[in-house]
């Protein structure tokens, strides 16, 4: 059985975040970005633990794309990953997670 990809209400929210500050200087940009993002996350799929397993939350990963992290949590019993969070990698994951 193959996996599916659920985006939680804390990463939508982070991509539009991510969106409309890319967008204040350049909307096409913006646009491009966040189909990169989905692309890179659309990869998990094929390789669910590509992401680094984080020391703080064992059941989360990270996967970095630019200055981005991906934050997700596989719920094996569903067959589901979860995007939990996209945050740029200057934020502290502390206050996230």
């Amino acid at each position: 059985m193959k996996y599916t990809i659920k985006y939680s209400n804390g990463a939508e929210s982070d991509l539009d975040k991510v969106f409309d500050y890319i967008a204040a200087d350049n909307l096409p940009r913006a646009v491009t970005f966040i189909a990169e993002i989905e692309a890179v996350v659309q990869n998990l799929l094929l390789f669910p633990l590509m992401g680094r397993q984080l020391d703080e939350k064992p059941q989360q990963r990270r996967l970095i794309y630019g200055n981005y992290k991906i934050i997700y949590e596989i719920k094996e019993s569903k067959k589901e990953i979860r995007i939990m969070h996209v945050k740029n990698c200057a934020q502290s994951e502390k206050k996230y997670l």
